[in-house]
């Protein structure tokens, strides 16, 4: 697969991420959740979805906290809940190259 290829890919799957996260907006949700309900795409490898969280988690647009109801503290389940940041550029107010297709 070329490079432009592989790039128009993973700004589809942040996009796709981004907007479903938007859906949810001011809702916290289980980082387990998003991977079975909105990562359906069988191309979407666990490994991307984790680097896109982390992502996304970098630039402001999501928050990351800890499961207060589960000692266990598993990367799954951690709560996700998109910023305002995040908001605007699931939106499309605000622009990052990273998320242009």
């Amino acid at each position: 697969m070329s490079k432009s290829l592989t790039a128009a890919i993973i700004r589809q799957q942040r996009d796709r991420l981004l907007c479903n996260l938007n859906l949810l907006y001011p809702t916290p949700v289980f980082l387990k959740t998003i991977w079975r309900t909105v990562c359906t795409d069988m191309s979407y490898e666990k490994s991307n979805y984790k680097r896109d969280i982390g992502y996304f988690h970098d630039k402001g647009w999501i928050r990351l906290t800890d499961n207060p109801f589960d000692s266990s503290q598993n990367w799954d389940d951690r709560l996700c809940v998109l910023t305002a940041a995040g908001k605007e550029i699931a939106e499309g107010t605000m622009t990052d190259p990273a998320m242009e297709i």
